[in-house]
């Protein structure tokens, strides 16, 4: 059984990692009825409503261009364990 903390940091962690892989890389997540863009939702925001601190990331961090296809290989390093 998994406890009430360990699933909290689980959800956090995921929630964290769908944000920087679907804004920061611009990342599609396939869904059944077709694809969720996350980069493109954070792009249709005012650009008042972004917090400062992300704003240029969100609208000038990744050209539609470089947007991973599908194919490519994402290597992800450094992760450690939090215990």
């Amino acid at each position: 059984m998994v406890s009430a903390s360990d699933a909290a940091a689980i959800g956090v962690a995921f929630t964290a990692a769908s944000f920087a892989l679907g804004v920061s890389l611009g990342m599609l997540f396939p869904s059944g009825t077709g694809n969720v863009d996350l980069l493109s939702i954070a792009r249709s925001q005012q650009p008042d409503a972004v917090p400062r601190d992300i704003r240029d990331e969100v609208f000038y961090g990744i050209e539609d261009t470089d947007r991973p296809q599908r194919g490519d290989w994402i290597l992800i390093t450094g992760g450690k364990p939090s215990r």
